[in-house]
């Protein structure tokens, strides 16, 4: 067993290009055009194709089947997959066409296996990219073929399984999901259970007459905040809210000392529920009720029932959205008494609390099945 460099079993190391893309007569045509979304190890799908026109007027580079792709520039930097046809690929997605050396699906193993290693020359860059020169020399264990080939395939068939495993628990997910979008809205529209029944007494669901209203009725608004987004950091004693709630953070200050719901003012809509003290970004907008904290709680489940709608159509601008908050303020509300808006809140906040059990008992089985995938990988190609 020898170790050898990506350029001993390569027959060419390329990067792709992309044609114009106000020029219609280059694309739509019959040649896959790959971006990093169509990459996810070990498959290439195509979502684009280019014309020949369009091939020969841009400096992208055709890849046979049984070439390597890996994502070399950007945010999707270590995306590994493997060719199943021939294609090209845009400026950010870098190409290995083996030699006879190397079987593909082991090459796929190894880039698969080093990307962290590779990943850690982008560091090292003003734009965080890997060149041709950092792949090329790259180095790993080579066995001979039929050892390739038995290596290959043996984990191949594992990461199918695994594979299946991940697609079923995913599936799972979503239908928390959908099941939990389902419960809130009913409960915030027509306070029913998913039986059927009203919420606050158990009977069989009669025509029930709520006052209607519009969001901006039963609200006040925040002032807006002058804060950047790196103000937030990993700790703090308060929250700090962010336009996306997977980078919401934590501050040692407030400057809001009401419970409120926050919105994200850009990107997918979202709302995240404020304890009593926290603090935003200049690119949240919040508001709570003006009748009590238990109807802010409401009010933000309804919100929530309504991210769909409007993520649709509560968005302005082209490219980069902006949230339409005269949309939000004009979204109507039927409102029941206080006995009923407390029922509603405890009945939703009791069954998120079981979703959410069940959503992170899947997903410690989804981490459990990544991180089994990548010894499994990581072994295949160790030389051991």
């Amino acid at each position: 067993m020898n170790i050898c460099r990506i350029k001993d079993v390569s027959l060419k190391i390329k990067e792709g290009g992309t044609p114009d893309t106000k020029n219609e007569s280059y694309w739509n045509g019959s040649i896959p055009w790959i971006s990093a979304p169509d990459i996810d190890f070990p498959k290439v799908s195509m979502s684009k194709k280019i014309s020949h026109d369009g091939f020969k007027n841009s400096s992208t580079y055709l890849f046979n089947a049984g070439s390597v792709l890996f994502t070399s520039k950007g945010s999707n930097i270590g995306k590994v997959g493997l060719c199943n046809f021939p294609l090209v690929t845009n400026q950010n997605v870098m190409g290995i066409e083996p030699n006879k050396k190397i079987v593909p699906k082991y090459l796929t193993l190894v880039l698969e296996s080093g990307k962290g290693e590779i990943k850690d020359k982008a560091k090292t860059t003003t734009f965080g990219s890997i060149n041709i020169e950092d792949m090329a020399y790259h180095q790993f264990y080579l066995p001979d073929l039929s050892e390739q080939n038995l290596v290959a395939d043996y984990a191949f068939d594992k990461i199918k399984v695994i594979e299946n495993g991940l697609n079923l628990l995913t599936q799972k997910l979503r239908h928390l999901e959908e099941y939990k979008t389902s419960l809130i809205h009913n409960a915030v529209t027509k306070g029913l259970d998913a039986n059927g029944c009203r919420i606050l007494d158990g009977t069989p669901a009669n025509e029930i007459r709520w006052g209607s209203f519009k969001v901006k009725d039963l609200i006040v608004e925040n002032e807006k905040s002058n804060r950047p987004a790196s103000v937030g950091e990993l700790t703090g004693k308060y929250q700090f809210f962010k336009s996306s709630i997977k980078q919401n953070s934590f501050c040692d200050f407030y400057d809001y000392e009401k419970m409120s719901i926050v919105m994200g003012d850009g990107g997918v809509a979202n709302a995240s529920l404020s304890e009593k003290y926290f603090s935003k970004s200049d690119h949240c907008w919040s508001f709570y009720s003006n009748v009590s904290d238990l109807h802010t709680k409401f009010l933000f489940h309804f919100i929530v029932s309504q991210l769909k709608v409007i993520d649709d159509l509560g968005f302005k601008g082209m490219g980069i959205r902006n949230l339409d908050k005269n949309f939000v303020r004009n979204l109507e509300v039927f409102l029941p008494d206080e006995d009923e808006v407390l029922a509603i809140n405890n009945f939703i906040e009791k069954n998120i609390a079981l979703i959410m059990q069940l959503e992170n008992a899947i997903n410690k089985k989804i981490d459990l099945l990544l991180e089994y995938k990548k010894s499994l990988i990581n072994e295949a190609v160790s030389g051991q």
